[in-house]
C-alpha cells in the first residue's frame, strides 16, 4: 500500500520499522511457546495428540492464562516450521496459513505480487490464495463468489441468499440467458409436473422378478400442471411415431427409383437431425443450432 498523504516519508518510514519489529516479538512469542510445548513433550507420531500431550495442554494453557486451542495451534505451527526454516520477517499468522503446504518452506522466501498494492509482500489474503484457500477479501469475480459460498454453506442459508438476489431484475436477466442455468432451473421444476407410478411394487435385488410382472412404468406427466412446451413436443412426439406407425407397413419400396429413395433418406436424416438436437436441448439446456443443422433443418442443399 502506498504512503498516506498526511505523513512524510521519514515519518512513515519510522512508524514500519516500529510495526514490523512489533511483529517479529509477536511470532517470536508465539513460535517460542509452541517450541515449549515440543521441549515438554516431543512430537509424537503420525501427530497424533496422544501420550498426554492433551492433558499437558490443557494444564499448561491454563497456567499461563491462554486457551488451550491458542496453545495447541502454535504447537503444531511450530511442528510444521522447524526454527531453521522459519522467516523472521513474516508473521506468525502467514506461517500458520501455509503450514500445511508442501513447499511452504520455499514458498515462504517467495512473496506472491499483492493485486491490490502491487507490492511483493505476504499479506493474509495472499497466503490464503497461495494455500488454496478463499482470501477475507476477495479480488476477482471467483473468489467473490467463493467466499459468498463459504459464508452460505447450509441449504436453507443459501436458500435465502439466492431469493433475495433474485429480486434483482438484471440478475434473473442474465440467470435465464444462460442454457445451462435455464436446464437446471428446468430440472428442478420437474417434480412439479412428472410423478412416477406408485402402483408398481419394487423388488428387492437379491430376488428374481416373476415372469409374469409387469415392466415398471416411466414417469408420467401430470398434464394439467405441465409447462405448454412439454405438452406441444410431447404431441408432436406421439403424433409422428402414431402416423409412422401407420404409415410405414404400407410402404411399397421395391417399387420406389432412386430419386425418390434419395427424397425419402433424406426426410428422413433431417427427421434424426431434428430428434438428436432436441436430445441435446433436453439434456444441457442449450437451444443453440450450429450452421451445419440450420442448413440441413432448413432443406437448403
Amino acid at each position: 500500500m502506498t504512503r498516506p498523504e498526511m505523513f512524510t516519508a521519514r515519518q512513515w518510514d519510522r512508524w514500519v520499522r516500529r510495526g514490523r519489529v512489533l511483529v517479529r516479538t509477536k511470532a517470536s512469542v508465539q513460535f517460542e511457546l509452541g517450541d515449549i510445548t515440543l521441549a515438554m513433550i516431543s512430537k509424537q507420531q503420525h501427530d497424533f495428540e496422544d501420550h498426554g500431550v492433551e492433558v499437558v495442554l490443557q494444564a499448561y494453557a491454563a497456567a499461563i492464562g491462554l486457551a488451550a486451542s491458542t496453545l495447541k495451534q502454535y504447537r503444531h505451527v511450530a511442528i510444521a516450521w522447524p526454527e531453521r526454516k522459519r522467516n523472521p520477517d513474516v508473521s506468525f499468522t502467514i506461517h500458520q496459513i501455509l503450514s500445511a503446504h508442501p513447499s511452504r518452506f520455499r514458498k515462504i522466501s517467495t512473496p506472491r505480487v499483492d493485486p491490490v498494492s502491487g507490492e511483493r509482500r505476504w499479506t493474509v489474503n495472499e497466503a490464503l490464495r497461495a494455500a488454496g484457500r478463499t482470501p477475507l477479501h476477495p479480488v476477482t469475480p471467483q473468489e467473490r463468489v467463493d467466499r459468498v459460498r463459504d459464508l452460505v454453506r447450509e441449504n436453507d442459508d443459501a436458500a435465502l441468499a439466492v431469493k433475495d438476489i433474485l429480486r434483482r431484475p438484471e440478475v434473473v436477466q442474465q440467470v435465464l440467458e444462460d442454457p445451462s442455468a435455464r436446464h437446471i432451473l428446468r430440472q428442478a421444476d420437474r417434480p412439479a409436473y412428472y410423478a412416477i407410478d406408485e402402483d408398481v411394487e419394487s423388488v428387492p435385488d437379491d430376488e428374481e422378478p416373476a415372469p409374469a410382472a409387469p415392466p415398471r412404468r416411466a414417469a408420467q406427466v401430470r398434464y394439467s400442471e405441465a409447462p405448454r412446451e412439454v405438452l406441444e413436443l410431447l404431441g408432436t412426439c406421439t403424433t409422428f411415431y402414431t402416423q409412422m406407425q401407420r404409415m410405414i407397413p404400407t410402404l411399397h419400396v421395391a417399387e420406389y427409383d432412386d430419386n425418390t429413395k434419395r427424397t425419402l433418406l433424406e426426410s428422413i436424416e433431417r427427421v434424426r437431425a431434428a430428434a438428436g438436437w432436441a436430445e441435446t436441448v433436453i439434456n444441457t439446456g442449450d437451444t443453440s443450432m450450429d450452421e451445419a443443422l440450420a442448413k440441413l433443418l432448413g432443406g437448403e442443399s
